[in-house]
């Protein structure tokens, strides 16, 4: 049966395709299934097929931890300066600047993560809006359960949620560097200075992170979802009509071979 052929019997009235014979609204409804998966696979391949890993993901990494190890003893030398104190001056030379890079580190990998995964949740959120949006106006049964089985996959492949613990984490770090460079600035130039102090390095490391966010961690991310979606789109055997012609760019921007319902 053909996709046309399915859309009929899904755009059919309620009444009628209730009178429909048993096996044949099984083997309606398995179509169904399977071509409801392979239609929301196709779109979000379309979709982000431009969007997978650059070429020079590494030269990006490496430029990031350059920068990071050099601005990192100013962004959180407030926090270092406090954990240091006990020691010695002449340990505290090697030992602030050395936390400073660990800490910029971690709070930018957190905060990247925290960015990633909020990203993530409202392109999904989005695409499910216009899904449920889409049942409220189905047809009949099987139309219903075609956009079920979208979302569905949509469900199981894209199933990232915010994470709450990179969060807090993040949080914490940006409030403890923030709130240590306000005080050691205060005693000696005063709260205009102490209030720049404790701001400036939230902003630099919330932009560093969503910067790599962009060009890092969500070429990423996309590749991997794109990947799981590969399992799903079935191009049938009528494939060379003109209303399925990105077939090719499907298979070429997945790199992965598109399977042929017959």
């Amino acid at each position: 049966m053909r996709i046309r052929d399915l859309d009929y019997y899904r755009h059919l009235p309620e009444r009628q395709a209730e009178q429909l014979p048993d096996d044949m609204r099984t083997w309606l409804y398995s179509r169904a299934e399977k071509g409801g998966q392979s239609e929301i696979a196709i779109a979000r391949t379309c979709k982000w097929r431009q969007r997978t890993s650059p070429s020079n993901l590494r030269l990006l990494q490496f430029l990031l931890f350059l920068f990071l190890s050099f601005v990192g003893p100013l962004l959180y030398s407030a926090t270092a300066t406090v954990v240091v104190m006990f020691l010695s001056i002449k340990f505290r030379l090697f030992a602030v600047p050395l936390l400073g890079i660990i800490f910029a580190l971690v709070g930018e990998d957190r905060i990247k993560r925290v960015i990633t995964s909020m990203r993530l949740w409202c392109e999904r959120r989005s695409a499910e809006r216009q899904l449920e949006r889409q049942l409220t106006t189905a047809y009949n049964g099987l139309d219903i359960y075609f956009y079920e089985s979208q979302l569905r996959l949509l469900r199981k492949v894209e199933h990232q949620d915010p994470s709450v613990i990179d969060g807090i984490l993040a949080l914490i770090m940006v409030v403890v560097e923030a709130s240590a460079a306000y005080c050691l600035v205060l005693q000696a130039q005063g709260m205009m200075l102490a209030f720049f102090a404790a701001i400036v390095p939230a902003i630099i490391i919330f932009l560093t992170s969503a910067v790599a966010s962009e060009y890092i961690d969500m070429p990423q991310e996309f590749k991997k979802i794109l990947r799981e979606y590969q399992a799903y789109i079935h191009i049938p055997e009528y494939a060379a009509d003109p209303s399925l012609r990105f077939s090719t760019e499907i298979q070429s921007a997945t790199n992965a071979p598109v399977i042929v319902d017959n």
